[in-house]
């Protein structure tokens, strides 16, 4: 188990290890978009990581293809439904 924090929130959610950001955010309540349903094709989940990035999946071609389309891409940037939180601690 691996902790998330997420902006708004109170308290860090516990989440399974390969466990999609898009999922975490649903299951805590956070409202987020994903108007192709999680499958990376529209960029409407588009998250910034403000920290520990390095604890997620490396991007996916189909994640960076997607966040080419984007203008308010950030180093940070990540689309929520492709970034799954590793197995490093």
């Amino acid at each position: 188990m691996k902790r998330v924090a997420i902006e708004g929130l109170v308290d860090p959610i516990d989440v399974q290890t390969h466990k999609r950001l898009l999922d975490v955010l649903v299951a805590a309540g956070t409202p987020v978009l994903m108007a192709c349903g999680g499958k990376g094709l529209c960029a409407t989940c588009h998250v910034y990581v403000q920290a520990g990035a390095e604890h997620l999946s490396p991007r996916t071609p189909r994640e960076q293809l997607a966040l080419r389309m984007l203008s308010d891409k950030r180093p940070s940037s990540r689309l929520a439904c492709q970034a799954k939180v590793s197995g490093t601690a």
